[in-house]
């Protein structure tokens, strides 16, 4: 996987390395493990490791964010009269633990002295019901990195959908930022002395492993019990997932055949099933048809895939305790 450069994500070569090498505000989900991180503590930890390279749409998320804090900063300015600054050219380091760095979007003065760190979120429409408790938490534990490192409260701005921007407080709260000053430092410690995170189950992980380990041997290790016991676990959840695959294609097509040419049921609360035609939104490629036409063209541009890693569970019954 080719490295992110610096003119790929709108930061200084300085800005990224920091963001690389240290712990920073956007990995704080991961490091708590919070729903709706970006990538797993696992894969995380590998890349912090420099074994792994960052996802290939990191450095496009990092260069959207750069272009997008520059109207917002201006529509903060112009409908709440802020006073809105940038912060340290490259970043700032928490004053206790040097490996902390924050790269914050904004600083915010209010009668000539920074009052609050600001962040920007850019969210689309269908994400806006996941704020109606205010900042989703795997946001809000990066705000609060930042606020650890400037000592300041926190302002979250988000524009929804490109056309709606919502402002949101986040007043200094420090039995958390305790909390998760606490849980980066042992991170870090993790780092420094090789504990690898625990496997979890997200793709995420999943993508890590296969990165990792991708240039295996021919040998064989012996088993020991507790593995057998994961195979044992995992040829269970299986079968109850061939099962449930079943039952599920089952409902399907016995809703299927009660809508009909329907378009689907509505039910007295709202609820409702429907069996609705798409819209197809790209054009696709007729390989069969092309191959017929321009044969020799076609297997010009034939080529063998690399192999993959494909795990195999063949159990062939209890083993002796």
């Amino acid at each position: 996987m080719q490295a992110i450069t610096a003119q790929e994500t709108g930061l200084t070569q300085q800005q990224l390395d920091n963001h690389l090498q240290y712990i920073t505000g956007s990995k704080v989900a991961s490091i708590l493990n919070l729903p709706g991180a970006y990538k797993s503590k696992f894969q995380l930890f590998a890349e912090m490791k420099g074994l792994t390279e960052p996802a290939n749409n990191e450095s496009d998320i990092m260069l959207a964010g750069s272009c997008m804090e520059l109207g917002m900063a201006e529509y903060c300015r112009r409908k709440w009269n802020w006073e809105l600054i940038p912060g340290p050219k490259d970043g700032n380091f928490h004053p206790d633990y040097p490996f902390i760095y924050g790269l914050v979007d904004r600083l915010r003065k209010t009668d000539g002295t920074i009052s609050h760190v600001v962040e920007f979120k850019n969210q689309d429409k269908f994400r806006e019901e996941t704020w109606a408790d205010g900042v989703p938490e795997h946001f809000k534990a990066q705000v609060y990195l930042y606020m650890t490192i400037y000592n300041l409260p926190g302002l979250v701005v988000a524009c929804f959908g490109g056309n709606k921007i919502e402002k949101f407080e986040l007043p200094q709260n420090p039995k958390v930022e305790a909390f998760i000053i606490k849980k980066c430092c042992e991170f870090w410690q993790d780092l420094a002395h090789d504990r690898w995170p625990d496997p979890d189950d997200t793709e995420s992980c999943t993508e890590a492993l296969k990165a990792l380990y991708n240039t295996p041997t021919e040998e064989m290790e012996a088993g020991t019990q507790d593995l057998y016991e994961i195979a044992e676990r995992y040829d269970i959840f299986s079968e109850n997932e061939k099962v449930a695959k079943l039952n599920k294609d089952l409902a399907a097509n016995e809703l299927r055949a009660r809508i009909g040419n329907k378009q689907g049921f509505i039910f007295g609360d709202g609820s409702k099933v429907t069996w609705k035609m798409t819209n197809p939104k790209t054009m696709k490629f007729n390989e069969e048809q092309f191959a017929k036409e321009y044969p020799e063209l076609y297997q010009r541009y034939l080529y063998k895939p690399g192999g993959y890693r494909r795990l195999h569970v063949g159990l062939k019954g209890a083993q002796d305790k």
